[in-house]
């Protein structure tokens, strides 16, 4: 059975005694507040991000950078109002009260187009985290960091922006097989191409 494009526009209930901290993958769906289209629009079937939508794939590159164990899918997209994101946690053998903490400073490329115009030229300290952290203080962590970037950028236009970045809940679905991996990742590729059908799409 392939992937049914309609769970992840339910709140999936967490599975009781399931540790989202262990290894494995996970699909997310993180709408905007009110599923207002806050980070650019789709052109002949191709996203184009605004200034926002920028801050939002610049935090999207630091989740690895912030947490070890921790990487992104390279299936990611940024829609108008919405992401699509898969995450994965890794069991690397160490401790999962002890990681080494990420001290090395490194410089925020220049003129990509993906790099919001606040971020550029800023050096970042990757900090890190314990190994085996939540999936849900991932997201938290997220959200924090993209808000803050928004608020910067938008402090002139806040009224007309909102005063918030993220609806408070997400969507999200443990991947229990590789058939499932791969049906979600051709699904999040495609999705701008079908935003016209997309129930996201106000």
């Amino acid at each position: 059975m392939g992937f049914n494009p309609e769970i992840h526009h339910r709140r999936s209930i967490r599975l009781q005694n399931f540790d989202y901290s262990k290894s494995g993958a996970y699909f997310l769906t993180v709408c905007s507040n009110k599923r207002e289209c806050l980070f650019g629009n789709i052109q002949n079937g191709e996203m184009i991000l605004n200034e926002i939508g920028r801050i939002v794939h610049f935090w999207k590159n630091e989740i690895a950078h912030y947490y070890c164990g921790v990487t992104v899918d390279d299936a990611f997209v940024i829609m108008p109002n919405h992401i699509h994101i898969i995450i994965w946690i890794h069991d690397v053998g160490a401790d999962r009260c002890v990681c080494p903490i990420k001290t090395d400073v490194y410089p925020i490329r220049q003129n990509d187009p993906n790099i919001p115009e606040i971020m550029a030229g800023r050096c970042i300290f990757g900090r890190g985290t314990h190994i085996g952290v939540p999936l849900p203080k991932i997201v938290q962590w997220f959200k924090t960091m993209t808000t803050n970037s928004y608020f910067r950028t938008m402090k002139s236009n806040i009224v007309k922006f909102g005063n918030r970045l993220w609806q408070r809940n997400y969507y999200e679905r443990v991947i229990r097989s590789e058939s499932e991996l791969n049906c979600i990742r051709e699904y999040i590729r495609k999705n701008p191409s079908n935003w016209e059908n997309d129930a996201e799409n106000r």
